[in-house]
């Protein structure tokens, strides 16, 4: 099945987080670069309708987030930007935690934007842009969308603590402590 953009309010400039449509979930990620040791950390956030987590990741991306994750984004190929990985993984982490109607937010990414039919190309980039074309039509339905840095905080906040973390870790359906203040 082809994945259908999800519709969402239209107004003016948002600038605070705004809840997905009832039945779907909104997924933010981010990513961090730790300048003194050059890790890059991708944190992974995803709510429901009343702004629950259901689900938090942090992921190292240095090559490779209802959960709350942070990930070392690790092993990514020279050349690549962390965030075709970091984007990857938010996709994939959403599919693994069986959501299946979603609107994906991010940090601005060219290549993300210009994201409508499938890609192909010679480049790596091209490659990692058709992986994550792949991915959102495994969804019913998944929109991608840019937003500010400071209306993603949740998602950059989970991407530093990761660069603190020697293992990614996730929350399902918990708020992470450097979280319950911010959302």
């Amino acid at each position: 099945m082809v994945a259908t953009p999800v519709d969402l309010p239209h107004g003016g400039p948002v600038m605070a987080w705004v809840p997905p449509p009832m039945n779907c979930y909104k997924v933010n990620w981010e990513v961090y670069k730790d300048l003194a040791t050059k890790m890059w950390t991708a944190g992974i956030l995803i709510r429901d309708h009343g702004g629950h987590v259901l689900a938090a990741q942090c992921v190292h991306v240095h090559g490779h987030v209802l959960a709350a994750q942070c990930v070392h984004v690790q092993y990514h190929p020279r050349g690549v930007h962390p965030k075709f990985y970091a984007c990857v993984h938010a996709l994939m982490f959403a599919l693994e935690m069986s959501f299946a109607e979603i609107i994906v937010e991010g940090p601005t990414f060219q290549p993300l934007e210009t994201l409508k039919n499938r890609p192909s190309g010679p480049t790596i980039g091209d490659s990692w842009l058709e992986e994550i074309w792949v991915l959102i039509q495994k969804f019913r339905r998944c929109s991608l969308s840019s937003i500010p840095p400071e209306i993603n905080k949740g998602a950059w906040m989970l991407a530093k603590f990761g660069s603190t973390i020697k293992e990614s870790r996730i929350w399902i359906e918990e708020v992470p402590v450097m979280l319950q203040d911010v959302l």
